[in-house]
C-alpha cells in the first residue's frame, strides 16, 4: 500500500536526518524552515506533511491548503521510487514525477536528499 511506503520513508528520513546533516551551519539553517508539502498521486489518494525544524511531521491523507511544494506522480512510479526500483532523477527526467515549488524551496529541499 502506497500510504505504508510513504510512512516508512518518513520514519527512515526522521531517523537518519541527524546522521546525514553533519554541517552545523546547515543544521541551523534547516532548523528555521517550515514547509507544507503535498503528495499528489494522480491515480490514488493524496497525502501531505509538514517539514519543520528538520523533521517531517503531521503526515495525513488528503490535501493541504496552500502547500509550499507539490510532488506529483502516478502510484506505480511513486511506489518504484520509494522501493528503490526507480531512480528519482529518471522519474523526473521522464516527467513521471514532477515537483512544483519555488526555486528557493527546491534548492532548500534538495539538501535533505
Amino acid at each position: 500500500m502506497i500510504e505504508d511506503l510513504i510512512k516508512n520513508a518518513i520514519e527512515k528520513f526522521n531517523e537518519d536526518i541527524d546522521n546525514r546533516v553533519k554541517d552545523e551551519k546547515l543544521k541551523e539553517e534547516l532548523g528555521k524552515v517550515t514547509k507544507r508539502v503535498q503528495i499528489e498521486i494522480t491515480d490514488d489518494d493524496n497525502f501531505n506533511f509538514i517539514l519543520c525544524s528538520g523533521r517531517i511531521t503531521d503526515f495525513s491523507k488528503g490535501n493541504i491548503e496552500d502547500p509550499d511544494a507539490r510532488i506529483i506522480s502516478d502510484k506505480a512510479t511513486l511506489e518504484g521510487v520509494l522501493k528503490g526500483e526507480i531512480k528519482p532523477i529518471k522519474a523526473w527526467a521522464t516527467k513521471k514525477l514532477r515537483v512544483k515549488a519555488s526555486l528557493e524551496d527546491m534548492l532548500m529541499l534538495r539538501k535533505f536528499f
